[in-house]
């Protein structure tokens, strides 16, 4: 077992954001207008494991509401699959982002 890590400046940062709110952005629309929300990255890192390798990545952070302004509830089933699909979507196809935060409040 390996350990990846890399680190990236202010550029790619930004373009790892711009990557994660795509995926958001087209989940969202999937979702027929019910929700709205937000995706950050931040320049802090996580260990996770991917694959047979230990990983020292970037933290995605995401926020998603209803159109009322509620924040969603991962403890509703619905809503919870939703969360976990693009949480997995995320870590999956952006490079570099091993874990994913959701803002709660």
């Amino acid at each position: 077992m390996g350990v990846f890590t890399v680190t990236l400046d202010d550029k790619g940062l930004h373009d790892l954001a711009l990557e994660v709110n795509r995926i958001l952005q087209e989940q969202l629309a999937k979702a027929g207008g019910r929700y709205y929300g937000e995706a950050r990255v931040y320049d802090a890192k996580s260990v996770g494991v991917q694959g047979d390798d230990k990983t020292y990545l970037y933290v995605a952070e995401i926020t998603i509401k209803h159109s009322n302004g509620k924040i969603a509830d991962p403890a509703d089933e619905k809503e919870g699959k939703f969360i976990e699909e693009l949480s997995c979507r995320i870590t999956n196809e952006v490079r570099y982002i091993n874990r994913v935060m959701y803002v709660l409040r």
